[in-house]
């Protein structure tokens, strides 16, 4: 579980993916954040709970300089399912950070900024600021901060809000929305810079193990969502065709009023397909 929670994350800690994510998202599409500006920051902040150390992580974590000055600090988190603490979380990874810039004394001090990229199947209709979570009393609303989270909705942008994005994250953002808009994928045949990461990626947010599994591109595997997807596409239509096969002996069977067996025989099934069949009736 933890290699795959690793594994995850490869693909958005690269430099040039990262800051394509958040000048797509932030700045639609414009090179505000070069990849070059970009540093690794520590992602694990400790804390003392008065029992014992605990540990807050985020996904992704990057510092962005300008020379020697740090402008901000900017964190990536994946969801795929909805949560209703995100608020929450979002303000204790957040300040975990400013936590960090207060103990280390840091020469500037910079705001930190986190991204929620949710990839769900329906709309986020969960809290997207404290003051969803809570009713705060008249007489203490003066007194009183919100939070606001910055989620994404990666699933259900558009065609044109997704072509913002020119690194491999195109891909995995092209995928949900044409998933999402027609039920259908077609897949790209543009190479891929970082495929491995790519397929391990979309094998942690849409379940399929079977990306995760290909082999390298040094060991000959695919470069491109095109070629990955191939045996993906295969399965689906031999699926749909035994499917249709179901339809055709049911049919026989409700108006015939055949036997499985007599079905199977009519259609010239088999009898090691008729085994399966009969499995599947």
């Amino acid at each position: 579980m933890a290699e795959k929670d690793i594994s995850q994350k490869i693909l958005e800690a690269k430099p040039d993916v990262f800051a394509d994510i958040v000048n797509g998202l932030c700045f639609n599409g414009r090179e505000v954040i070069k990849a070059d500006e970009l540093q690794d920051f520590t992602s694990l902040t400790a804390y003392d709970d008065k029992k014992k150390y605990r540990y807050i992580q985020r996904d992704i974590t990057k510092l962005w300089k300008k020379g020697i000055f740090n402008i901000a600090c900017l964190g990536i988190e994946n969801q795929i399912s909805k949560d209703n603490t995100m608020p929450l979380r979002v303000i204790a990874y957040d300040g975990a950070q400013y936590k960090i810039q207060a103990n280390d004394k840091v020469s500037n001090y910079y705001p930190v900024i986190t991204l929620v990229l949710y990839f769900g199947k329906t709309k986020w209709k969960k809290p997207r600021r404290l003051f969803d979570l809570f009713e705060v009393p008249q007489e203490l609303t003066p007194f009183t901060n919100d939070y606001k989270i910055n989620l994404f909705d990666i699933s259900h942008m558009s065609t044109k809000e997704v072509s913002v994005f020119k690194s491999d994250f195109w891909h995995i953002a092209d995928y949900f929305s044409q998933i999402n808009e027609t039920n259908n994928y077609i897949p790209s045949k543009t190479r891929l810079t970082h495929p491995e990461e790519t397929f391990k990626l979309m094998s942690f947010l849409t379940g399929n193990e079977d990306l995760q599994l290909l082999p390298s591109e040094e060991e000959g595997g695919p470069n491109t969502m095109y070629d990955a997807f191939k045996p993906n596409a295969a399965q689906a239509k031999k699926e749909g065709a035994q499917e249709n096969t179901l339809k055709n002996i049911r049919s026989l069977m409700k108006n015939c009023h055949w036997s499985a067996k007599q079905a199977m025989d009519a259609l010239s099934i088999s009898l090691e397909e008729q085994k399966k069949y009969l499995m599947l009736l």
